[in-house]
């Protein structure tokens, strides 16, 4: 089974509750799990870093993850939604917040998921994009490297394979 978390201009991205989830502010940008037993992120919250949660694209950034000033953190666009009959589907969501934009889509089938991304721009900083797995055996995001363009002519390359990933910062020469 495979999720994804998407949040709109009237969709809530993540709560925030009694100081419960205080990290979970980029959650409703495309966070995407993968079970097949349903303990696969069992403990793994205190040790993560927030900013490259698999199918998150976010600022690359050391400075701390922003403030959740309210519950409602959206996304300014209302172009998200999906479909599915409860075996395949596919699901799109138009990012836009916090000065990142970006399109992404996912295609759900019974033994595979493809995550796409495109025209993804920052009007400031470097910004990550996360691929992840489960460990599980045939569970695994596959992504190409792409360059994610923000001020100045720098990105991040993020590529990853079968659950090995790297990251290499670029610019202009």
């Amino acid at each position: 089974m495979a999720t994804v978390k998407m949040s709109s201009s009237r969709v809530i991205g993540t709560e925030l509750v009694n100081e419960d989830n205080l990290k979970g502010y980029y959650m409703g940008d495309g966070a995407t799990f993968f079970y097949r037993r349903g303990d696969e992120y069992l403990d793994v919250f205190p040790f993560w870093d927030w900013r490259k949660v698999p199918g998150v694209t976010a600022y690359e950034d050391r400075a701390p993850m922003p403030v959740m000033r309210s519950a409602r953190q959206n996304n300014r666009s209302g172009n998200v939604g999906g479909l599915g009959d409860g075996r395949q589907g596919m699901t799109a969501m138009e990012l836009d917040r916090d000065g990142l934009k970006g399109v992404k889509a996912w295609l759900f089938a019974e033994k595979f998921v493809v995550c796409l991304g495109a025209a993804v721009r920052s009007d400031s900083g470097c910004l990550s994009a996360a691929a992840g797995r489960d460990g599980g055996e045939g569970i695994s995001s596959v992504g190409a490297g792409s360059v994610l363009r923000g001020a100045g002519g720098r990105g991040m390359v993020r590529p990853s394979f079968g659950g090995i990933s790297g990251g290499l910062s670029v610019g202009r020469g």
